[in-house]
């Protein structure tokens, strides 16, 4: 729920959301969803890459973003980073997601659901891997992984650099035996611009220097590095969190 995190916690509704890059950049800049806004947001650091996960099932004969015209797919749920992402890789493919599918708007585990009721043909969800609720879809035997890496450079040509490809290594899921290239995206955690400083630093020591703590609850949580963490280039470091990344860095 990128766009409704990040106008919660600029209306005050939220003190501290997570949010997919894209979506943040374009809050900053004033874009698209968030054009007339003023948003006032600074990140607590980059915490670890979403990968895009199409998916579909065997009986579909879905293999590509293409094959999905004239198809039933949920983009994501509304006011999500994955709806965001699912729209522009549907575009890229030279699909209108108004006219050339049957378009709904699920989360990730009614996707699943509908995917193994054969009320839908396909679905995306963006997130870390693995995804609790596609791993229950993968144990039917049925579950693919549709590939968008092909689409990463035009992405980032249109929208912005934070678009890159990785791999969603194979036996991820049950079922799985080979890699599955793909859009990721990092999530960075975000905050009100005037939240304290001293506060912002704490909060940000809590979450690097709990990393094995957090990863026991979520596998992406691994991927958290202070060092790296303030690589972020589409919206400003919250200067409390710098110092903990200066500070860290020795």
């Amino acid at each position: 729920a990128s766009v409704d995190n990040v106008l919660l916690v600029q209306d005050g509704g939220a003190d501290i959301a997570f949010a997919l890059g894209d979506t943040v950049a374009d809050a900053v800049a004033g874009k698209a969803q968030f054009e007339g806004r003023e948003i006032t947001i600074c990140t607590l650091g980059k915490l670890y890459d979403n990968f895009t996960q199409a998916v579909t099932t065997s009986a579909t004969g879905i293999r590509s973003i293409a094959d999905m015209r004239g198809k039933r797919v949920s983009v994501g749920s509304p006011g999500s980073g994955t709806e965001v992402l699912a729209l522009r890789l549907l575009e890229a493919a030279g699909i209108n997601p108004d006219t050339d599918i049957q378009r709904s708007q699920l989360g990730v585990g009614e996707t699943a659901e509908a995917l193994r009721d054969g009320t839908i043909d396909a679905g995306f969800w963006s997130g870390g891997l693995p995804t609790g609720a596609l791993v229950d879809l993968a144990t039917t035997g049925q579950m693919v992984l549709i590939p968008t890496g092909e689409y990463t450079d035009e992405l980032a040509a249109k929208f912005g650099p934070f678009y890159a490809t990785a791999e969603i290594p194979a036996g991820t899921y049950e079922g799985q035996t080979e890699p599955s290239p793909q859009v990721v995206v990092p999530n960075v955690l975000i905050v009100r611009s005037d939240m304290p400083q001293q506060l912002q630093q704490d909060i940000t020591r809590t979450i690097f220097e709990n990393k094995a703590q957090l990863a026991t609850v979520h596998p992406a949580a691994n991927e958290l590095d202070p060092a790296t963490a303030d690589e972020v280039g589409f919206v400003e470091v919250c200067p409390g969190a710098k110092a903990y990344f200066d500070q860290a860095a020795g």
